[in-house]
């Protein structure tokens, strides 16, 4: 999954797209997916903290792994 894909997901389950930030640390209170040197990384970041942090090889399966996150919480 690339990320046109994963926010036309996103779309069409109604989950606003501003809940991802793709390579902004500092956005509070959003879900966060960073690449690392070839690493993925994804975690919620809230009040300055990171939380439930996973690391992936590559995109597409940190991708994968968030839409499961959020569509399970929404």
């Amino acid at each position: 999954m690339n990320r046109a894909c994963f926010n036309e997901k996103l779309k069409e389950k109604g989950i606003d797209e501003n809940l991802v930030s793709f390579n902004d640390p500092t956005k509070d209170d959003s879900f966060c997916v960073q690449n690392y040197h070839g690493i993925w990384d994804v975690y919620y970041f809230e009040r300055g903290k990171q939380f439930c942090r996973q690391t992936f090889q590559t995109e597409s399966e940190a991708l994968d792994y968030l839409l499961k996150i959020i569509c399970n919480n929404s």
